[in-house]
């Protein structure tokens, strides 16, 4: 028989994770399994109880995961925008519709 949270992780996987838009990052980022998946591997060995504290450690490191994941992509970013505009300090960048120009500000 199933214990709770089990269940709760299965019905989460069928009904919740399949809508919300994205998957784990910890699998996409790293390659091992999703988060739901550890869950579930650690509440059949270990149980509810104490398996809490392991997917909440994992729930964590998952998060911080997708945050080193995002400054990167925001720091990529902001790279490229410096390249483009290379030429003229304190520069924002702006499109004229038909090229992309540089407006200074003094």
């Amino acid at each position: 028989m199933k214990n709770t949270a089990s269940v709760a992780i299965e019905l989460y996987r069928r009904h919740i994770s399949r809508h919300k838009g994205f998957s784990c990052a910890y699998r996409i980022i790293l390659g091992e399994s999703s988060c739901s998946e550890y869950g579930l591997r650690c509440t059949e060995k270990y149980g509810n109880i104490d398996s809490a504290k392991l997917i909440y450690r994992r729930l964590l490191a998952c998060r911080q995961v997708h945050q080193e994941w995002l400054v990167s992509q925001n720091k990529d970013k902001d790279d490229k925008n410096k390249n483009d505009s290379i030429w003229c300090l304190n520069c924002v960048p702006f499109d004229s519709g038909v090229l992309e120009l540089c407006a200074c500000i003094p």
